[in-house]
């Protein structure tokens, strides 16, 4: 078994294995098969501290077309071409129209809450 270090993606030098930020974590690696591996490692380590992993919003994504499947305990992750993370919509390909449509909205509903002001 590799180190839990060498379970990320290596970036401008940097082995990189998550983004934390409050409850929602983003795991990164080289492989389908150690995002298994740390999944279940999360999982378990969760536990330990009374955390539980909320399993209808855990996902995987990947840039590999085959058909991997992810399992922690009894429960299938489903894989997704696309997920939010922090409002962000991430995916393997260019998003900047569909981000920016998002934005264009946000904007718009803001201003039509705060009408009153303006």
């Amino acid at each position: 078994m590799k180190s839990e270090l060498s379970h990320g993606i290596n970036i401008d030098g940097e082995i990189l294995t998550n983004l934390r930020f409050a409850d929602d974590v983003a795991l990164l690696t080289e492989s389908t098969s150690l995002m298994e591996e740390q999944m279940n490692t999360l999982n378990i380590k969760s536990k330990e501290v009374g955390l539980k992993m909320h399993m209808g919003k855990t996902k995987f994504m990947t840039n590999y077309e085959n058909d991997d499947t992810i399992h922690i305990e009894n429960a299938s992750i489903e894989k997704v071409q696309k997920y939010k993370y922090l409002g962000k919509s991430t995916c393997m390909k260019d998003l900047t129209k569909e981000e920016v449509d998002i934005r264009i909205r946000a904007g718009w509903s803001c201003f039509g809450r705060n009408r009153e002001i303006f």
